[in-house]
């Protein structure tokens, strides 16, 4: 059931999804209205959320086309409050994917020691 819930969001929510169907229709369009229909009008919401500016700006400032890059990757996500769902990354996890958190309740925490460090102790 837990798998189905995912997957009826993602698809429920995939912004890029249709657009992709027919990516020769997309990519034969100007590239300033491709950056429109991504950065202006799809993901507005995100690329323009007061939180997440900082990033954007940084990115930009490397590569002028980076927002239109980076929203390609972006795929909705749904973190229910329940002991199985509840952390996104645990203990020493490698960190594959960028969270941005348009809803909700979230914490950071971190331990500054590691186990090595605190054999000595």
């Amino acid at each position: 059931m837990e798998i189905e819930l995912h997957f009826r969001h993602f698809w429920e929510n995939d912004r890029v999804a249709a657009l992709l169907q027919k990516k020769e229709y997309f990519y034969s369009i100007p590239f300033n209205i491709q950056d429109h229909i991504m950065c202006a009008f799809l993901f507005e919401d995100i690329f323009k959320k007061t939180a997440f500016q900082v990033f954007f700006r940084s990115g930009t400032e490397f590569d002028a086309n980076f927002p239109f890059e980076v929203a390609f990757g972006f795929m909705p996500r749904e973190f229910l409050d329940d002991p199985n769902d509840r952390y996104i990354l645990e203990e020493e996890g490698d960190v594959t994917e960028i969270y941005f958190i348009m809803s909700g309740h979230w914490a950071v925490c971190f331990d500054s020691y590691t186990r090595d460090s605190l054999e000595g102790l």
